[in-house]
């Protein structure tokens, strides 16, 4: 689903998958772990995420995900100021 201020999507993360520390700019994020383990960092704070529970990282908060197990989220990302469609058309590699 996709609008210019929301956009919401599955994530895959094979077992031992650590992305790198980072933080988004332009949204807000949401997350629903439908399956599997991961640790979080968001800001100062780590925890284990278990599948079931829903977690928030604010607009440019540094977070970081590490699957435990292979794991699965739907991830709604929100954009107060718009961009949604451009942004995840950039990050999956579509030209305008």
């Amino acid at each position: 689903m996709a609008t210019d201020n929301l956009i919401s999507f599955v994530s895959f993360r094979s077992n031992g998958t650590i992305d790198a520390a980072h933080s988004h700019p332009d949204h807000h994020s949401v997350a629903y772990q439908k399956q599997g383990r991961v640790k979080m960092q968001i800001g100062t704070e780590t925890f284990t995420v278990e599948e079931e529970d829903t977690y928030f990282h604010p607009m440019s908060v540094v977070h970081q995900h590490e699957a435990l197990e292979n794991s699965v989220r739907i991830e709604t990302k929100i954009f107060p100021n718009g961009g949604a469609v451009a942004a995840w058309n950039e990050l999956v590699g579509i030209d305008k």
